[in-house]
C-alpha cells in the first residue's frame, strides 16, 4: 500500500478515471452493500500484489472528511 499526502475533490475526480475510490468510513458504517464489501475487498486483494492500492486522506476545505484507497480500474 502506497501512502499519498491529502487528496482533495478535484484531485479525487480525476484520480476517479483511473482508480476505484474507497471509503473507510462507508466500509466501517456498513454504508455498502455486502455484495458490494466483497468485490471491494477481493479487488483490494487481487491487485494488492500486482500494481498496489493507495491510501490517503480525503480533505474539503482543510477538514479531513474521510480516509481513501484507490484500486486500480486495470485487469488483473
Amino acid at each position: 500500500v502506497r501512502y499519498r499526502e491529502s487528496i482533495n475533490k478535484e484531485e479525487l475526480d480525476e484520480l476517479s478515471n483511473d482508480y476505484i475510490v474507497v471509503y473507510l468510513d462507508m466500509i466501517t458504517n456498513n454504508y455498502y452493500t455486502k455484495d458490494k464489501q466483497e468485490e471491494y475487498l477481493n479487488l483490494i486483494s487481487k491487485h494488492f500484489y500486482k500494481d498496489g492500492i493507495i491510501s490517503g486522506p480525503y480533505i474539503e476545505n482543510n477538514i479531513l472528511k474521510d480516509h481513501v484507497l484507490l484500486i486500480p480500474k486495470t485487469e488483473v
